[in-house]
């Protein structure tokens, strides 16, 4: 009897419209939210991608012009390591003289791709406690005994 009251009353209508669109924001919010989220993840995971290949394309380049006797980087692979650490994640990112010998690049170069591939490993180790947890669900029985 209250109910029927309520959804009579010109007052309480107003407010179930009210109460209805902050419902619908809230969920288009939480919505939007969650959209962002997934966004950053998928930019986050190309980031680390390309980052590796580009790392380990700079690293065997610098390794041939060593072997032949370079010393010195190339003022060209400059432009090309310097483009390689702005597109680095922040974590992964490290400040280093580039215009010095080869070896050093090529150290700093190497500290970065560690950087880049441990930052993968965790997405892998997570990936693993979720199939791990999936699998305990899946067979219940093998726990037990």
């Amino acid at each position: 009897m209250l109910l029927e009251a309520w959804w009579g009353d010109p007052c309480a209508t107003r407010a179930r419209i009210w109460l209805t669109i902050v419902l619908l924001e809230d969920t288009a919010k939480a919505i939007r939210d969650a959209e962002d989220q997934r966004r950053r993840r998928v930019a986050e995971q190309k980031l680390l991608r390309r980052p590796v290949s580009h790392v380990d394309h700079i690293l065997q380049e610098l390794e041939e012009i060593h072997l032949r006797g370079g010393i010195k980087v190339p003022a060209a692979m400059i432009l090309r390591i310097e483009q390689l650490l702005e597109t680095l994640p922040a974590d992964c990112r490290t400040e280093f003289p580039i215009r010095t010998t080869i070896t050093r690049v090529m150290d700093n170069l190497y500290d970065i791709q560690d950087r880049l591939l441990s930052r993968k490993d965790r997405s892998r180790k997570l990936l693993q406690a979720q199939d791990v947890e999936l699998e305990r669900d899946e067979f219940p029985e093998e726990r037990a005994g």
